[in-house]
């Protein structure tokens, strides 16, 4: 029988959808560019430098973030289902609270553009999650048919 650790965020309820907001993290995991789990299963992008919205134009600008988010894949029991928890190295990681950590961090970079790198091995399993941990506030396409490289 394998223990899990415990886990590096706060619990939450199966039922509740709403990410928390990060301050509610240790500080290894109070920025998206310091997010981290036990097993290094996520590795964003470093936070854009700090700017005033002065800095930002107004007109035709665009918020690009590119993030490999490690593994994606083993969130998913299926192209319709995620996996309650999944081995690996160091334990047992707990799925429902690891998307609301990268639903959270995704909202806090708040990109016009995604690009996820490592994602799921189909374009349903990121419609799933872009519908169940983020409203559906995103539009997902890929190249379809492209499985996830082994390499």
């Amino acid at each position: 029988m394998s223990t899990s650790k415990e886990a590096p965020y706060p619990s939450s309820s199966t039922d509740s959808l709403s990410p928390p907001p990060l301050s509610a993290f240790p500080p290894t995991l109070s920025s998206p560019s310091m997010c981290s789990t036990t097993s290094s299963l996520l590795s964003p992008p470093p936070s854009p430098p700090p700017s005033s919205q002065e800095d930002r134009p107004e007109i035709g600008s665009m918020r690009l973030v590119s993030w490999n988010i490690e593994w994606m894949n083993n969130l998913f029991d299926s192209d319709t289902s995620f996996l309650d928890s999944f081995p690996d190295r160091e334990g047992t990681v707990e799925v429902h609270p690891l998307c609301l950590m990268i639903a959270s961090a995704i909202r806090q970079l708040d990109p016009d553009v995604l690009a996820i790198q490592e994602g799921p091995s189909s374009i349903e399993k990121m419609r799933l999650f872009v519908e169940k941990y983020l409203d559906n506030d995103y539009e997902v396409f890929g190249k379809a048919g492209e499985e996830e490289s082994e390499e």
